[in-house]
């Protein structure tokens, strides 16, 4: 009953910027979601745990990457690294159901894990994850604390519950 809830609308957390949410050798973002049963997963693009060069996010149809996928980038934001398929596929499950996801980044590769089970492919990335520009923040149920993204602010709010973020500098 603890769960953050979003209207899909305008609703996100915001963390400040810290040093220990610059993870650049090793990252692991977790986290429990239902999506709304309204916004099937790839109905929409919204962040559910975003910050400049690192997240997990839901890309929607008519974009380059449908799904939930894990990001990272180690060039101040010139390339992300993503964990969709080569056709741009992310997972994609029911919405309207509690799901696990977490991503990690081991300083050599990124996977997604969906309710403890790897998805998709390893993705090789053997360079550190760029630090979190200092207007930044990480914000969970949007993309705005992606501030080298102007088009990522105000626009990618998710609909449904998101519970027990967790963020580490190490992979788990």
């Amino acid at each position: 009953g603890q769960a953050f809830g979003f209207d899909g609308i305008n609703d996100f957390v915001r963390i400040p910027k810290s040093a220990s949410l610059d993870a650049p050798k090793q990252l692991t973002i977790d986290f429990w979601m239902k999506a709304d049963p309204s916004t099937p997963i790839g109905s929409r693009t919204a962040g559910l745990v975003t910050s400049d060069f690192y997240g997990i996010e839901i890309g929607a149809v008519g974009e380059s990457n449908v799904g939930i996928e894990f990001y990272t980038s180690t060039d101040g934001g010139v390339n992300f690294a993503h964990t969709s398929d080569p056709t741009g596929q992310g997972a994609v499950f029911p919405a309207g159901e509690w799901h696990h996801v977490a991503g990690t980044y081991d300083g050599a590769h990124m996977q997604l894990y969906i309710d403890g089970l790897p998805w998709g492919q390893p993705r090789f990335q053997a360079s550190p994850i760029s630090p979190m520009l200092a207007t930044s923040f990480v914000a969970i149920g949007s993309e705005d604390g992606r501030r080298s993204c102007g088009s990522c602010i105000g626009s990618r709010y998710f609909m449904g519950l998101i519970d027990e973020v967790d963020v580490f500098n190490r992979a788990l």
